[in-house]
């Protein structure tokens, strides 16, 4: 149940200037300044909380506080102070809830946000990065601090214990007793991370068990779930933090080698003017054939080279084979997200009989992109590789000990490579089966 402020003055009167009558003007007044020094430490329960807000012109505006709050109204009325993720949602627009499900990330429909170029006030964002957009939005963050004034207004601060805490470190602090009075003001803390860690680790498994048994295996929100279950502290790790530390943990990886996951093939379209930009996802060329013929491949050095052709264009480039050489990474507008992406750039050399438009067909490195929805798959596919990693990860003040993780993690991607590829040749025999197998006779 809620706690209004009559019901703090009741109890906590008795804590405030060592002892004074609970409706004197100075309990009111100690009891915000607990709850003030109480809300600038941490995000406790009850202060982070979600928002059903409609998007208008692609933007939408973090509620102010409405100086309603009363329990009749609820903690809608303290508005958000600070916004931590946004989701696209159905659900009609008002204030949705300030329990501990406020700290349950979904990322299933995360979207992007950014500041209104054209806007002065910065409580409004734009949204981004999704076609068509969406009619309303769910906002997390953390409510704003508005004093409580009337009878009936709640408490931002839902502990009676660690406001008692707090108002005898209050009275310490003023009597310059300052060892005991942050003695008291520890303890208070302590009081409100222990509910707020309990409470969010029971809602967490729950949450995770309920994903993993309704996700798709090698999606970030499968990985995700079994990670929190897995790891030491997962329950305990925010679950914005948890995400990140999993999209490190794969780029680290990538660059480490060449796994099984991160080679594709892909076929492009090669145009009448020779340069092709590659999907975003490649990140180079490792291979590549042409009408079932092998095609060199060359760097940017190639065009340079004293020894070279020189710089090709469609007007120099006659030739009697195909070539690929390499023209870096450009930064090209991607029409459907209105974001700018860096994509790769080759130029073909092909023969000049050859038609406006062929395919050529690459086998290909990917490019590490941040996972950020649930249904994303990722790149890597190796569970316990990731797990490795991650604890690497969390862990990298510990060089010994992340290094130990580390090499684990690629001796399972390793081992992993061989057990994918089989009995697969990596190179084509040459001599024939037999081959030295007898004496060779005298040839006169």
């Amino acid at each position: 149940m809620a706690i209004t402020l009559a019901e703090a003055k009741a109890t906590l009167s008795v804590y405030v200037d060592n002892g004074v009558y609970q409706d004197d003007s100075r309990v009111i007044a100690r009891i915000n300044e607990a709850q003030r020094r109480l809300y600038a430490v941490r995000t406790w329960l009850g202060l982070m909380a979600k928002f059903s807000l409609p998007v208008t012109a692609g933007q939408f505006t973090l509620p102010d506080p409405t100086g309603n709050i009363t329990a009749a109204s609820g903690f809608g009325g303290f508005g958000l102070n600070t916004i931590i993720r946004v989701t696209t949602t159905s659900i009609p627009n008002g204030f949705l809830t300030n329990s501990e499900q406020a700290f349950i990330a979904n990322s299933q429909s995360l979207i992007t946000i950014n500041k209104p170029l054209s806007s002065s006030d910065f409580r409004t964002y734009q949204v981004t990065g999704i076609n068509p957009t969406p009619s309303s939005v769910e906002v997390t963050g953390k409510l704003n601090f508005v004093p409580a004034a009337l009878n009936t207004d709640l408490l931002i601060i839902q502990d009676l214990d660690a406001l008692r805490l707090m108002l005898l470190a209050l009275w310490r602090e003023q009597n310059g007793q300052l060892e005991l009075s942050q003695t008291f003001e520890a303890k208070a803390v302590e009081r409100l991370s222990v509910v707020l860690d309990k409470t969010l680790e029971g809602a967490r498994r729950v949450a995770y068990q309920s994903t993993i048994s309704g996700a798709q295996q090698g999606t970030l929100g499968f990985v995700r779930a079994r990670m929190a279950l897995d790891l030491k502290d997962g329950l305990h790790t925010d679950d914005a933090l948890l995400l990140h530390a999993i999209n490190r943990a794969e780029e680290h990886l990538m660059t480490r080698g060449k796994w099984f996951g991160t080679i594709k093939q892909f076929n492009i379209s090669i145009t009448a003017t020779g340069e092709i930009y590659l999907p975003t996802e490649v990140d180079s060329i490792l291979f590549s054939t042409f009408e079932s013929a092998r095609v060199d491949l060359f760097a940017r050095e190639y065009d340079f080279h004293e020894n070279g052709p020189g710089y090709r264009t469609t007007a120099n480039s006659e030739n009697g084979g195909v070539v690929i050489v390499d023209r870096g990474e450009d930064f090209v507008l991607n029409a459907s997200t209105g974001l700018l992406e860096p994509r790769r750039k080759y130029f073909v050399v092909k023969p000049c009989e050859d038609p406006a438009t062929q395919t050529l067909t690459i086998l290909a490195k990917v490019r590490f992109i941040p996972k950020q929805v649930d249904t994303a798959y990722m790149t890597i596919q190796n569970y316990p590789a990731m797990v490795e990693m991650v604890t690497a990860l969390m862990q990298t003040e510990k060089p010994d000990f992340f290094t130990f993780h580390e090499n684990k993690a690629v001796e399972l991607l390793r081992a992993e490579l061989l057990e994918k590829r089989g009995g697969a040749r990596l190179t084509m025999q040459v001599q024939g089966v037999g081959f030295a197998m007898g004496d060779i006779p005298h040839i006169l």
